[in-house]
């Protein structure tokens, strides 16, 4: 009987222990998890504010810039360049234009 009982028991703590090691890694999954969906919610960020300065631009100056580099110098816009691409490309002074802020990749600054 007592040999039933030292069976339950090491059964007991196996148990608790895979259930615990599941635990660790699903919360180190998540936090992974987490860390990528704010690196996307910073690029796109950074994109909407770039967007909004070129839309302010054109509000006060009647045309779009011609360059990432006027807004920046004008409208204080100013993007992670060492983590982020800017893509600005532009067609005419009236028509809007092509803007996109592109993630290196890597691993950011606050990871480190």
């Amino acid at each position: 009987m007592k040999r039933r009982f030292e069976s339950r028991g090491v059964l007991s703590a196996v148990l608790t222990l895979g259930v615990a090691a599941a635990a660790l890694v699903w919360f180190f999954i998540s936090l992974s998890g987490a860390s990528r969906g704010g690196t996307e919610a910073g690029r796109m960020a950074a994109e909407n504010a770039v967007k909004r300065a070129v839309l302010t631009c054109y509000a006060l100056e009647g045309a779009y810039p011609e360059s990432y580099d006027y807004l920046s110098e004008n409208y204080g816009i100013s993007v992670n360049t060492d983590r982020y691409i800017v893509h600005y490309e532009i067609f005419a002074s009236n028509i809007i234009p092509d803007i996109a802020v592109i993630d290196r990749g890597g691993t950011p600054d606050y990871e480190k």
